[in-house]
């Protein structure tokens, strides 16, 4: 597994498992399906207490920078609440970053559906415990 860390925790967790969540174009709800991929990352997550997560919120090259920065950070922020209001999970377990457009890979005049692979949340568990 390759080391990886928060920076608010130890150095000694690793890379358990990534998951990704799509986002619909300007927003930040959880769509159904998406619902069940954090789903099965707070079963993963209530298996191992010790583990935590770091979710990474990104946005398309559409429209100004700096509303894309705190559009991937609200991304972040709602699975966070998904997770912690729907599963009990302590936000103390969860991290939160944005990148906003910088990471996207397509161009803003790609159509819609194609620009959805940078209108996401990455969330990498994190563990020291059991696996």
């Amino acid at each position: 597994m390759a080391a990886k860390a928060l920076k608010c925790c130890r150095q000694d967790y690793s890379i358990f498992a990534t998951e990704n969540i799509y986002f619909d174009f300007n927003s930040t709800a959880i769509r159904p399906g998406d619902a069940l991929i954090l789903d099965k990352v707070a079963e993963r997550m209530k298996m191992d207490p010790e583990a935590i997560a770091e979710l990474s919120g990104f946005a398309d090259a559409v429209g100004n920078a700096d509303y894309n920065m705190g559009l991937g950070q609200r991304r972040g922020e709602a699975a966070r609440s998904y997770l912690v209001e729907k599963h009990g999970l302590s936000a103390g377990r969860f991290s939160v970053k944005t990148f906003g457009e910088s990471a996207a890979i397509n161009p803003p005049e790609a159509d819609v559906k194609t620009r959805e692979a940078d209108r996401r949340v990455t969330i990498d568990i994190l563990s020291y415990g059991t696996e």
